[in-house]
């Protein structure tokens, strides 16, 4: 089988029978997930009934609720259910989740976390941090059909994957795909922001929403054209949660120092909390490990 996609550098599709006609074809692709047509079809007739909604209160780093212009922050999820959710999870079993990308690129990935992508940054000194502010709803309805079309799925596959991915015209958080389609169409982002770092001698990595930078020289004046990539695209950075850093910075939630990664503190806090139940100490200890064992 001739191979269709057209993949940029570094990103690579495995599948173990290097079959890629699922790609053009909606029949071959309800074959390739295991689906009947005419479920796929019910389903995107009534989407809405395939979803449910819940609303948190965003929050500070001290528990009080985060207030703009008078109202309350709320970050809304909406997990599938019923079909769709087992449908949803075929797709990235049997194909987003065939996708590779450079170890850059390290967040909702298998064998990639949180401490694997601020062990990337060990060694470095001086460290750029940031975070693309609502990520998820910033990636429509049309980026993800459009992405899937510049890469090689015919119009009629490239429909049904949005239709079956997409809820109120974004990717939903609280879906199996959520994370993978968003590398996909993040992806040539990241190549700019690659190919700038790999040209000044820096080392980028993101893991979802979080941006990390790092290099051994001072490079804060050249943070402006390194995140003006990100300010000429569609998304959009949190000042908030934007550092330059020299020396110990949190990175994904991992405090990295010289050649050592930390926990931070409020994990042993968790761990002392007589509150904290024995299954969530003992998850909390074993995570803790993982880090200082890197």
């Amino acid at each position: 089988m001739k191979k269709i996609l057209n993949l940029e550098q570094n990103l690579i599709y495995k599948d173990s029978r290097l079959s890629f006609d699922f790609t053009q074809s909606i029949d071959r692709f309800c074959y390739k997930i295991g689906v009947p047509k005419n479920l796929i079809e019910k389903i995107t007739n009534d989407i809405e009934d395939y979803y449910k909604e819940w609303k948190f209160a965003k929050e500070h780093k001290d528990g009080s609720k985060k207030v703009k212009n008078g109202v309350v922050q709320y970050r809304v999820i909406n997990p599938s259910k019923k079909d769709l959710k087992w449908i949803q999870k075929r797709i990235c079993d049997r194909i987003l989740s065939k996708f590779q990308y450079p170890i850059n690129i390290q967040g909702g990935l298998k064998k990639r976390d949180n401490i694997q992508n601020a062990k990337m940054h060990l060694g470095k000194k001086f460290h750029l941090v940031t975070d693309l502010s609502n990520f998820f709803p910033t990636i429509t309805h049309k980026a993800v059909y459009n992405r899937l079309l510049e890469i090689g799925f015919s119009p009629d596959v490239s429909r049904i994957i949005t239709l079956l991915c997409t809820y109120n015209y974004k990717i939903p958080q609280g879906i199996s795909p959520s994370t993978y389609l968003a590398n996909l169409v993040f992806y040539p982002i990241d190549l700019l922001l690659i190919e700038i770092c790999n040209r000044l001698d820096l080392f980028y990595t993101r893991f979802v929403d979080d941006i990390a930078i790092s290099g051994n020289y001072d490079f804060h004046l050249r943070t402006n054209e390194i995140l003006n990539v990100i300010h000429d695209s569609n998304y959009k950075i949190n000042h908030a949660k934007t550092f330059y850093r020299v020396g110990k910075t949190e990175i994904t939630g991992i405090l990295v120092s010289n050649n050592v990664l930390n926990p931070k503190d409020s994990i042993d806090q968790r761990i002392n909390d007589p509150n904290t139940n024995e299954n969530s100490r003992n998850s909390l200890k074993v995570y803790r490990k993982r880090i200082k064992d890197i």
